[in-house]
């Protein structure tokens, strides 16, 4: 019954998201995930830790030292064209703020994952080049599946815009959101697999030449 009930709201939740026309109220997208984290059985735990741990790099990011909180001041001061340098330019250019997530505390990998995986998501944006707005973001969720990593906030997000489609019933705005959802999954599932990729290590490389070594290839059809 108690399950039942979490889906429900779960899915007012999902709902309640379709009505912004932006698919990114975070408070939203944070309670659906972490609601949904918070009512794993502990059948599912141990399914989803074994995922995670089958999942290249994940493991090293896990056992390894957990990097220190972004400093966007000194990434804007490296090299143009350096990884640390364009993360740093998207988040100030779209006023974006490190500290945009509530941390959860971490007891298990799986809040590892989940932390790890709100920490790097506007590096996703920056290396995947998908800016900001909601079809980019449909974007980046796109790439995020082709990835087959397990993710609550990718799916609950694209339900949300799939619901904001049917409520505005607009064929121009429908066939943009799968030519962005699509182009992001082909992007994600011909990539190296780099959800979990240590990016501190990086943030001096050359964002192209990193682009290449990880296979992620900018779009042209978006």
């Amino acid at each position: 019954m108690l399950r039942k009930l979490t889906e429900l709201r779960v899915l007012k939740a999902i709902i309640d998201l379709s009505s912004d026309a932006d698919n990114t109220d975070t408070d939203k997208i944070h309670f659906i995930n972490d609601t949904l984290f918070n009512a794993l059985t502990p059948k599912e735990i141990d399914k989803f830790t074994k995922i995670f741990f089958s999942y290249p790099g994940f493991q090293a990011a896990f056992t390894g030292k957990r990097p220190p909180r972004h400093d966007l001041d000194a990434l804007g001061n490296l090299p143009k064209n350096t990884l640390g340098w364009a993360y740093a330019h998207f988040m100030k250019v779209n006023n974006f703020v490190i500290d945009w997530y509530p941390p959860m505390e971490e007891k298990s990998a799986l809040h590892f994952a989940r932390n790890r995986m709100y920490q790097t998501h506007d590096i996703l944006h920056t290396i995947t080049g998908f800016g900001s707005g909601s079809f980019n973001e449909m974007a980046l969720q796109g790439f995020c599946a082709g990835q087959e990593i397990p993710n609550a906030t990718t799916m609950s997000t694209i339900a949300a815009a799939a619901l904001n489609l049917l409520r505005d019933n607009s064929p121009e705005k429908s066939s943009k959101f799968l030519n962005y959802l699509s182009t992001g999954y082909e992007m994600g599932k011909s990539a190296d697999k780099i959800v979990f990729y240590n990016w501190e290590d990086y943030f001096d490389e050359d964002i192209d030449d990193l682009r290449r070594k990880l296979k992620v290839k900018l779009p042209s059809n978006i």
